[in-house]
């Protein structure tokens, strides 16, 4: 249930505070009176009134800078004024003072209820305004806040997406015991090259090498398939170690056969990787036992 609004009128008259007081109790307004300006600045803090009916010329501080302390108060700069007077003069001060409006004398009491009525639902409705814009934000707010929440749920999903999707795209192409890449992934590269050549766009000569590890039946026979792996992988690393990933294609055939594509380097490549695995160690750990390599 609404309040009825309250309405501070100020007059250091107590016949125009009666004359103005019969003229608001029929408008249904809570009416409080004050008999001077700094009078009407205490109430201020206590009432919350919604609109201040203001005689001009008073004892003590007159209605203008009455008016001038209202507008400056940070709770009640918003509160409208309408100023009481008999001289036209003091209209125009009082709109420069900060009044909304004006009521001449003698009071005319349909003029009164008039302006009155005006700038109390005028007041309201600012009020009401305020509200829902106030109303508005917060669910902004929240909205934004909610769309922030989804919108970073949205990115890990899709970062769970797309690492997923490079997973399977790296188990699609990779060899699961060596890492290197396998037989569909090699067949891809080499159709690639073999465009590149067709084109005329490719400046260097592909050379592919395979390897075969001779006797690695024994190998799983005398050891085990794990230690079998162990091999392989031990090969793998020192396959990686001998090329270079910016230019060679290193790939697991199947079983005991790799597979080196060097797209660069020529004859000169592939004698350097030769000439390097003749250095290189030629002895495999596997199962705690060393397996020489000839």
């Amino acid at each position: 249930m609404k309040h009825p609004p309250t309405v501070l009128i100020v007059d250091d008259v107590p016949e125009n505070l009666r004359v103005l007081k019969d003229v608001m109790d029929a408008l249904d307004c809570q009416i409080v009176v004050a008999n001077s300006g700094e009078r009407a600045l205490e109430l201020l803090e206590r009432t919350q009134p919604c609109l201040i009916l203001l005689d001009v010329m008073m004892g003590g501080i007159d209605g203008f800078e009455t008016c001038r302390r209202i507008r400056v108060h940070p709770l009640h700069k918003d509160v409208p004024v309408i100023f009481v007077t008999a001289l036209a003069d003091d209209i125009s001060r009082g709109f420069a003072a900060g009044g909304n409006d004006y009521i001449g004398k003698p009071i005319r009491i349909e003029e009164v209820r008039s302006r009155v009525q005006h700038q109390l639902e005028k007041f309201q409705l600012v009020n009401e305004l305020k509200e829902l814009t106030s109303s508005l934000e917060e669910k902004v707010r929240e909205r934004t806040a909610d769309l922030n929440l989804v919108n970073r749920n949205l990115r890990k999903e899709v970062n769970e997406r797309r690492y997923m999707q490079d997973r399977l795209k790296y188990l699609a192409q990779h060899d699961f015991v060596t890492q290197l890449y396998n037989r569909d992934a090699l067949d891809e590269h080499i159709s690639y090259l073999i465009s590149g050549i067709q084109a005329k766009t490719s400046q260097f000569t592909p050379y592919f090498i395979l390897i075969d590890i001779n006797e690695f039946r024994l190998i799983n026979d005398s050891c085990g398939c794990i230690a079998g792996d162990e091999l392989l992988h031990q090969l793998a690393s020192l396959i990686s170690e001998l090329t270079d990933p910016q230019r060679d294609f290193c790939a697991r055939l199947s079983g005991d056969k790799f597979a080196i594509v060097m797209s660069k380097g020529g004859v000169k490549g592939w004698s350097l990787f030769f000439a390097y695995c003749s250095k290189a160690s030629k002895v495999f750990r596997l199962s705690g036992m060393n397996v020489t390599s000839e």
